[in-house]
């Protein structure tokens, strides 16, 4: 319990966040409306997949999804700390959300799972898991942000570390709950 929630601590805040906006309109030259274009991307991807990798999750893994996740997303980060074009951009957005579909569902499965076997508030739990988030968010912020204003690729590059340590963390992590059949 305690390395799922450092995990999903440490996957939260994203360096890259502070900075993406200007990232955008700067270094790769796109509009408002493609920002929005390709926020909608990930949001769709997201979307469409989270039952789908939940349901996948459930029925087979969900500490493997969990680590797919993670890993799916460092490989978006750190594509998309190259990204020279809308398309690209679009892309990688896809690719985040498509890694965020996998390991959202399978952390709280596993929470409530873990909860379950402990005996202990589920509920609770994610309060305080949820007051850390916002901790790491903060931090995320003032780091990537101190950093980005000078260097935004090396900002968004650094948000694939934390799906890195994520991933490997992850490992650690038992299988619990039950399987859907």
């Amino acid at each position: 319990l305690r390395i799922l929630s450092i995990e999903s601590v440490i996957t939260t805040g994203v360096f890259a966040m502070p900075i993406l906006t200007s990232f955008f309109q700067y270094n790769i030259g796109m509009s408002l409306g493609q920002i929005a274009l390709s926020q909608f991307a990930f949001t769709a991807a997201l979307m469409i997949l989270n039952v789908p990798t939940g349901w996948i999750a459930d029925r087979f893994s969900r500490k493997a999804c969990n680590i797919a996740g993670d890993l799916i997303c460092a490989v978006g980060f750190l594509g998309y700390s190259q990204a020279t074009t809308f398309s690209d951009v679009v892309l990688y957005e896809i690719v985040l959300g498509i890694g965020l579909a996998f390991s959202g569902g399978a952390d709280n499965a596993l929470f409530k799972a873990y909860a379950h076997i402990l005996k202990i508030s589920f509920e609770k739990h994610i309060a305080r898991i949820t007051s850390w988030r916002f901790v790491m968010e903060i931090l995320a912020v003032l780091v990537g942000g101190y950093i980005g204003a000078s260097q935004p690729r090396t900002a968004i590059a650094l948000s694939a570390v934390q799906f890195f340590v994520g991933a490997i963390l992850s490992l650690f992590i038992r299988e619990a709950g039950e399987r859907r059949i």
